[in-house]
């Protein structure tokens, strides 16, 4: 079959090259290579495995070009998200460095002199973190070795050798009668896990469209959105009596894991 279709393509070219000096094919009528180019259209068509007849229903062609309006979208998005977020991390990284080491002691003193912490309920994430119109629920932990486990994405993230993901599952859910926007990304909320000797694992910095860390997009009105927190540990560390530590401006919370 390939060896037909490069015997058509060779002929057709052909006919686009008959005009040249040196090329022994017969003059035809503008009427006649026009009928000749569309009947090696139409044997290409016939012999390519990619059609059936030459012929795509109307059906497969609107899957066809949703299929591709999907990707485009996704693709797209992922782009801008990450252009983004490696604008936003080198800035950060800058600023970071000249302050960072100054304030640290500050920071330290500052801390303790700070309200009292405050224990946030499991739908009381989005009131704590000042989220209006919208309510974030906290629905509980699972440990994975990689995330998303399937499927076709743009990103994804593996856990190191000796080490497993914990992820923390947020529904947000536009409790309105309007679309709202939300912007985590812009929004200066930390989240730590503090494990129960009392070490801390920063949220981890991804590049997954439904990071909750880094969440940019608009939340129609009464839809509901599934986004993670995610932490890298230790295989098998214990995560008893562990919670999940939120930082908003002079605002802390914590969350229990369990």
């Amino acid at each position: 079959m390939k060896k037909i279709i490069c015997v058509l393509t060779i002929a057709m070219a052909g006919l686009a090259l008959q005009g040249c000096a040196g090329m022994a094919i017969p003059d035809m009528t503008p009427d006649e290579e026009k009928l000749v180019a569309e009947y090696a259209a139409g044997l290409l068509l016939k012999y390519d495995d990619s059609f059936e007849n030459g012929i795509l229903s109307e059906e497969q062609l609107a899957k066809a070009k949703e299929k591709e309006r999907i990707q485009r979208e996704r693709d797209e998005k992922s782009r801008r998200l990450a252009e983004e977020y490696l604008q936003k991390t080198e800035a950060a990284e800058k600023e970071s460095s000249s302050k960072d080491k100054k304030n640290k002691d500050k920071n330290d003193s500052d801390e303790s002199a700070q309200k009292a912490i405050e224990t946030i309920d499991r739908q009381g994430v989005g009131n704590f973190l000042g989220m209006e119109g919208l309510s974030v629920e906290y629905d509980g932990y699972r440990k994975v070795k990689s995330y998303p486990e399937s499927g076709n994405y743009a990103f994804s993230v593996d856990a190191a050798n000796g080490k497993e993901l914990v992820l923390a599952d947020m529904t947000l859910s536009n409790v309105t009668t309007d679309d709202v926007q939300v912007d985590m990304f812009n929004n200066s909320a930390t989240f730590n896990l503090v494990l129960s000797d009392g070490s801390r694992v920063p949220c981890s910095s991804t590049l997954l469209l439904d990071d909750f860390s880094i969440y940019k997009d608009t939340v129609s009105a009464g839809a509901k959105v599934n986004t993670i927190l995610l932490f890298e540990v230790n295989e098998n560390v214990s995560l008893e009596g562990a919670y999940i530590d939120i930082k908003d401006n002079d605002r802390q919370g914590n969350l229990m894991l369990n």
